[in-house]
């Protein structure tokens, strides 16, 4: 079986990263990177195909983003608008047509390991409190803190963090804070995820607190639709 779907080359180009470690998530009509860090974080984008898959399919079908095809990308970028991905799910193959008006190159590899038994959902309750807040001001919390606790609390968000010297804000949000909540994360995670959401190019994202205090971060990007990052909590032992 062969699941093909086509991608413009530009959002690979934003959102393939070299240095992190990435996967590609076939499912139905989409296609997910998600990006992993430090086993603690992640951020999943989705591209839903205007071409393709080639046939219908069910299950789910993983593969890690290699350097190649990161090298792959960065170089032909510019060149060749669209490339259509090519899933050889019994031969553990996958071949990379970058596609232009006048030219094709194909690219493939073998001997990859195709994940088709993880689900690569995060099964996360209801939303116990949630908070629309400016961009700048997370990425203004300082780098020296290990650690941020966010809580939410009748109409109120509360931020701290370290104590030589004690950082806090009180209600930066934009939007009416919902609910009640609270958790604590690592700063330099947080850090990550935003800068994997490609959160500054937009001025708001909206946070939610769920049990047992993972939190999620989001927002609306007018290509690709929602994009959603999830940073687990620190667990104090």
């Amino acid at each position: 079986m062969s699941i093909q779907i086509r991608i413009d080359t530009e959002w690979l180009f934003n959102f393939v990263d070299g240095s992190e470690c990435q996967y590609f998530i076939f499912h139905q009509d989409t296609m997910s990177i998600v990006t992993m860090y430090r086993d603690s974080a992640m951020v999943k984008k989705k591209w839903t195909a205007n071409i393709g898959p080639s046939r219908q399919y069910t299950g789910t079908y993983a593969w890690e983003v290699s350097a190649k095809l990161f090298s792959l990308v960065y170089t032909h970028y510019m060149d060749y608008k669209q490339v259509d991905l090519v899933l050889y799910v019994e031969k553990n193959a996958i071949d990379f047509h970058f596609i232009s008006p006048n030219h094709r190159l194909i690219f493939g590899e073998t001997d990859i390991h195709i994940d088709s038994t993880s689900t690569w959902e995060i099964d996360a309750p209801e939303s116990f409190a949630s908070v629309d807040v400016p961009v700048d001001m997370l990425l203004s919390i300082p780098d020296t803190l290990e650690k941020l606790t966010l809580e939410l609390f009748h109409g109120n968000d509360y931020w701290s963090g370290g104590d030589k010297p004690p950082w806090s804000r009180k209600n930066v949000r934009c939007g009416m804070v919902k609910g009640e909540g609270k958790t604590t994360v690592h700063v330099t995670l947080l850090k990550q995820v935003l800068g994997g959401l490609l959160a500054h190019e937009t001025e708001y994202v909206t946070l939610n607190i769920l049990e047992p205090g993972l939190l999620t971060v989001e927002y609306e990007c007018p290509d690709t639709g929602m994009i959603y990052g999830f940073i687990a909590p620190v667990i104090d032992t």
